[in-house]
Formats: C-alpha cells, sequence, structure tokens
C-alpha cells in the first residue's frame, strides 16, 4: 500500500483564504461537510492548510478505485486510524462473517474508530468521485454519519456533488456542502495569491485578466503564473480558458522548459501512482533521481512530496494525466511495456501490490498478474478483502485462468459463501486442474473448501 494513501498532503505556501475558513467553521456544527469542486479547485490544499492552521488531530484517507472493496476500505482506514492513535488493538476486519450484518459493522466500526481520534478532529475522505457509482462505500458513509460524536468532523472532498443516498443526510442537516461557487476564487484572492507568489507582480490590470481568464480555477491560475514568470502578458489576449490550453501551458511552460534528462525522467516515472527517489533511480537509470525531483519540487511542477522514512512524490492529478498522455505518444508500444512491468517489479518490491498488479494488467502480462495475485490471496481473504481478490481474478483471460488451479481454487473460496453452488463448481474444477497437473500438494486445498461450506 502507498503511504500517500492515508498521508495528509504537506502545504507550502499557502493563501490563508479566510472568507472558506469562516464557512467551514459554520459547517462544522453538521456532522460532516462534502466539499467539491473541478479538478485543481484548491479543495485539497485548502482542507490541510485548515487543519494545519487550527492544529486538528485528522485522519486523511485517500479514497480510490481499490475502495469499492469495503472490506478493504475499513482494512487501510484502520491502519489510517492505527498510526494517529494511541490504541495498539487493530481495528476489527470486514471478514465473511459480517457480510450480512455491514450495516451494524459499520457503525460499530466508526464508534471506536472516532473515540480513537483525539477531540476536536476530523476524518478526511480524499478524491470521493474516484469511488464508483454503484459501491457499497456510499452505503458506508451514510451509516457513519449516524454515529458522528460531537467534536468530531468527516470531510469529504470530491469533484462531483453528493450521491443521491446521502441527500437525506443533507435534508436532516448532518452533511453540509460547500460547492464549486463558494471554492472558486475572488478577485481579491486572486490578487492576493498572485502577490504571494510572484517576485514580481505583474499589474493590476493583468491580475483582473488572470482572474477573467481562470473564473476562479486555482490550477489554472498557476499555470498562468508559470508563464507570467518568464514573459510580458497582455491583458488584452486572454479569453476563455480550455483543456486544451491546459495541455499547452503544461507543455510550453513546463516541459518544453525542462532539460532532455528531465523530460525523459517525467515521463517514464508517470506510470507510478507513488514513488521514491530510489525508486525513480532504477526506473529511469538516472543517478541524480533526487536532484531532479528537488529541482522539480523547488519549480512548483505540480508534484506532491509526502515526508517519511522514506520520502514520496506524487503528481497532481492533471499533471499526472498529462505526462501519461505525453508517454504514450513519445515512447513505443515495446517500451511502454518494459517500462511498466519494471514499474511494476518497483511498487511490489516497495509493497504497493495493488498498483503493482494494475501495471502488470496494463502491460500484457497475465502471468506475473497471477503470480501477484497468489502471494496475496490468502493475506487479502483474512482480511475479508474477497471481492477484492475476487475482480482480479476475473480480469485474467479465461486461458490463463485456468492454467492455474490454485487461481480457480481461490475464486471458489471467494464464491462459496455467496454462491455455494458455483464455488463448488470451482473447488471441482481446481481439484481437477491439480489432478491433471499431477500436483498432489495441491488436492488438500479444493477438500478444504469443501468443507467450509
Amino acid at each position: 500500500m502507498s503511504l500517500a494513501k492515508i498521508s495528509r498532503p504537506r502545504v507550502q505556501k499557502v493563501l490563508q483564504r479566510r472568507r472558506l475558513s469562516r464557512l467551514l467553521d459554520e459547517t462544522r456544527a453538521c456532522r460532516a461537510t462534502w466539499v467539491c469542486g473541478p479538478g485543481g479547485s484548491g479543495k485539497t490544499t485548502f482542507i490541510a492548510s485548515y487543519i494545519e492552521e487550527n492544529q486538528l488531530p485528522c485522519i486523511w484517507y485517500q479514497i480510490d478505485e481499490g475502495d469499492s472493496d469495503i472490506a478493504a476500505f475499513f482494512y487501510y482506514l484502520g491502519l489510517a486510524g492505527k498510526s494517529l492513535s494511541r490504541e495498539k488493538k487493530d481495528l476489527p476486519l470486514l471478514t465473511p462473517e459480517y457480510a450480512l450484518g455491514i450495516s451494524t459493522f459499520t457503525r460499530r466500526y466508526f464508534e471506536e474508530l472516532f473515540d480513537r481520534l483525539e477531540k476536536p478532529g476530523v476524518v478526511v475522505l480524499d478524491n470521493y468521485q474516484d469511488a464508483p457509482p454503484e459501491c457499497l462505500l456510499h452505503d458506508v458513509i451514510r451509516n457513519a454519519l449516524s454515529v458522528i460524536p460531537e467534536n468530531i468532523n468527516l470531510f469529504l472532498l470530491s469533484r462531483t456533488e453528493p450521491p443521491p443516498i446521502l441527500a437525506r443526510a443533507m435534508a436532516s442537516n448532518l452533511l453540509a456542502e460547500i460547492g464549486w461557487p463558494a471554492l472558486r476564487l475572488q478577485p481579491q484572492e486572486t490578487r492576493d495569491l498572485v502577490r504571494l507568489l510572484s517576485r514580481s507582480p505583474p499589474s493590476e490590470a493583468v491580475i483582473d485578466s488572470l482572474h477573467k481568464k481562470v473564473d476562479g480555477w486555482l490550477a489554472g491560475l498557476l499555470l498562468l503564473l508559470k508563464q507570467a514568470e518568464t514573459e510580458s502578458i497582455d491583458a488584452e489576449a486572454f479569453t476563455q480558458f480550455t483543456a486544451h490550453e491546459v495541455s499547452d501551458y503544461f507543455t510550453s511552460e513546463i516541459f518544453d522548459k525542462a532539460d532532455k534528462e528531465t523530460q525523459a525522467f517525467l515521463l517514464s516515472t508517470s506510470v507510478l501512482p507513488t514513488f521514491s527517489a530510489t525508486m525513480a533511480q532504477k526506473l529511469t537509470g538516472t543517478d541524480n533521481a533526487g536532484q531532479i525531483l528537488s529541482r522539480i519540487r523547488q519549480n512548483h511542477w505540480f508534484t506532491e512530496k509526502f515526508p517519511g522514512r522514506q520520502t514520496r512524490y506524487q503528481y497532481h492529478p492533471l499533471f499526472w494525466e498529462y505526462l501519461q498522455s505525453q508517454a504514450a505518444k513519445a515512447f513505443t508500444s515495446e517500451h511502454m511495456t518494459r517500462l511498466k512491468e519494471a514499474g511494476a517489479r518497483l511498487l511490489e518490491a516497495d509493497a504497493q501490490i495493488e498498483p503493482a498488479i494494475e501495471l502488470f494488467f496494463e502491460s500484457g502480462n497475465p502471468h506475473e498478474v497471477v503470480r501477484l495475485i497468489l502471494s496475496q490471496a490468502q493475506m487479502l481473504v483474512i482480511q475479508g478483502r474477497n471481492q477484492t481478490l475476487e475482480q482480479w481474478l476475473r480480469r485474467l483471460p479465461r486461458k490463463i485462468f485456468y492454467k492455474y488451479p490454485y487461481a480457480v481454487y481461490w475464486l471458489g473460496v471467494c464464491r462459496h459463501r455467496l454462491d455455494p453452488d458455483e464455488g463448488r463448481e470451482l473447488f471441482e474444477k481446481a481439484f481437477s486442474l491439480f489432478a491433471d497437473q499431477e500436483n498432489t500438494e495441491g488436492y488438500v486445498f479444493p477438500y478444504a473448501g469443501f468443507w467450509t461450506r
């Protein structure tokens, strides 16, 4: 697992937006606040700086597609809670015996989690838009809202509006919302931010044009300020900001100004969701990876830094998407395959198992996917993350899947409680495959499956 998933982003040079802070102070009268706006609107920076300024104990959790398996969500959130609390006892895992009582499990889980958090404190769920619409996580959050105690707040950060399942919570004033109209930079905030970040601030007329250009979009303003550092900006030249311009500015104001070594470094490391300088060095073969990353950070090239035992780096989502699209154009498909395989092995060595599996899938190497899945299968079941295991196994091509009797067996483990007949068929198929391969050691596994019915 990447530590970035449960690490609060560190803020450096940040404009203190008192208007938003007062609004958030008001919404904290509710148990939870939904903060929503487009990518690059400053949601994460605002909440992180608010927490830092008020010195609030905090659990910070990054939602991703893997949290569609709510057992994985409870597992990783438990790790975040344990790292903050003096309590050494693990929070409970959502193992299969709780499958029919998830609502009760959720309430008891969050009651214990909130009890461990020093008060007043907050729990932040960032990037909530990455949770698939049909997943059970939305039910989990709805149930969690009902047990949030006084002096604890839940902040949910998303690019989208709250899902319909939370409508009753909003009507009951359990959930407040801070939306894009509030997050959008006001003219004075734009002026203050430009003066904060610019060594030689442009004229008032140019700042006003910058504000109109980006329409309060923070990331767009930062991109334009990069241009203003190197050339005079004509206030009359600005029109509406477009997605193509985002790419153009990344190209002209960052990528084209980097030397060839840094360009190759950026493109190559874009296959990694988070990485250390050591990982980047091994992937790129660049001896001065640490110096390049330091320079990227000093230039404010949309790169987050996560301190810890080993410092990690993560590109801003917009910049990461841009680099990935550029890498696909710059590198041959064969080179991209080799890069993804190498990146997957580095992620595996760094215990970032889930992104490693995804990269192996993307590289078209199903045998490595199977190897890594099977190495984690037992632990996933112990953690109650059967859904994650099943999703991975079902993504395998059938001709590959049925070459591995252990893969068939573990899918049977995932299914036998939910669909006993399907589970039995899978166990029988696994037994047959073990027999075909004369694997006598494997015979015991399907029988064990039968006895767990």
